[in-house]
């Protein structure tokens, strides 16, 4: 399970044994109990997210709100998708290293990495954005003193420790030090964790507004406006087509409202879609399109089918696949490779 932060991208890996539910919450009543629960928990629609026990989350915490992606679009969850790429090959590689098979001990490892890493998005680590300084990594980047780094044996930190009463008195016969002292900046104008934290933060959402501005224009350089009357094509996900079927489908611009687009098919209109590419060509004219229905994209794409669409057709036939009692040649559709096995076919 990869939960992350969307401002910081601070990332935290757990293990689950199953994918239900009650596991999954728990892990996030964890994680609350840590960090804080947040305003707003963006999930997919996978079971283990809509399920009655995640929601009653938000009885522990009332201002939580839990949102879901738009469904069988990973786009929606476009940031943490690219997690779990990077983590994914980060675990890969980690087990290749160290010759093993387990990957659940290779995430903490992981975590680490992955939250000590520079991002571009964010101009700094993870770990700088969520904790206001970066990960230390032995003593040298404790800001200790290099005599005290250099200590190695117990019996020279007793002796360091024997000094501090005479240094003290030392102090005591020396008052003009105090006078001096005062003169240097005091300790207590020194940025606290609290301010590195904020200013942290503060870089990060400058630097994800000023990326979400710097793709917009670029999308919007790489693509011209579409108006209505325009020809487009509409991608269509794997799980609502075959795999021998086209990947998009063919329609004309009928309205846009608020970035969303009603289009029209050959088959039937298509209400309310967002993720579209402009075509170069005309290939439909708006008396094309039968108005008499509204459908969706799986039922135009089962329509436009050759093998009778997500849900395809096969055949057991031990004839030739001649006559109505073949459920290929009854819904008109040719039989594919997936059917009867190496009987002489006529429907193909």
């Amino acid at each position: 399970m990869v939960y992350q932060d969307h401002l910081t991208k601070f990332v935290i890996l757990n293990a689950l044994k199953t994918k239900r539910a009650e596991e999954v919450a728990s892990h996030l009543v964890r994680i609350f109990l840590t960090f804080g629960a947040p305003c707003l928990l963006h999930s997919d629609n996978g079971l283990e997210f809509v399920n009655a026990i995640i929601n009653e989350l938000k009885i522990l915490w009332p201002e939580l709100n839990i949102v879901h992606g738009k469904p069988r679009h990973s786009q929606s969850q476009g940031s943490v998708e690219r997690a779990n790429r990077d983590i994914e090959d980060m675990i890969a590689t980690w087990l290749v290293d160290n010759k093993s098979s387990k990957w659940t001990d290779a995430l903490p490892f992981i975590q680490f990495m992955k939250n000590r890493a520079y991002h571009s998005g964010i101009k700094q680590s993870p770990y700088k954005a969520m904790f206001g300084f970066d990960p230390r990594v032995g003593l040298t980047s404790a800001n200790l003193p290099t005599d005290v780094i250099q200590t190695e044996t117990e019996p020279q930190l007793s002796q360091e420790a024997e000094a501090v009463p005479q240094l003290s008195q030392e102090a005591e016969a020396v008052p003009q030090l105090s006078q001096e002292v005062e003169t240097e900046p005091s300790l207590t104008n020194a940025p606290t964790s609290t301010s590195r934290i904020l200013k942290a933060r503060k870089r990060a959402a400058e630097a994800l507004e000023h990326q979400a501005k710097r793709m917009k224009t670029r999308s919007d350089n790489k693509q011209k406006p579409i108006t209505v009357g325009d020809c487009v094509t509409v991608p269509i996900p794997d799980v609502d087509k075959a795999k021998s079927d086209l990947r998009n489908i063919i329609a004309i611009v009928l309205e846009e409202r608020d970035g969303l687009f009603r289009l029209g098919t050959k088959h039937g209109i298509i209400n309310k879609i967002s993720e579209l590419d402009i075509c170069q060509q005309k290939f439909l004219n708006l008396r094309d399109v039968p108005t008499s229905e509204i459908l969706s994209v799986r039922t135009i794409a089962t329509k436009q089918s050759t093998s009778g669409g997500q849900g395809f057709f096969k055949c057991t036939c031990k004839t030739k696949c001649t006559t109505r009692i073949c459920i290929c040649k009854k819904n008109n559709v040719l039989c594919n490779s997936k059917c009867h096995n190496s009987i002489t076919c006529l429907n193909k």
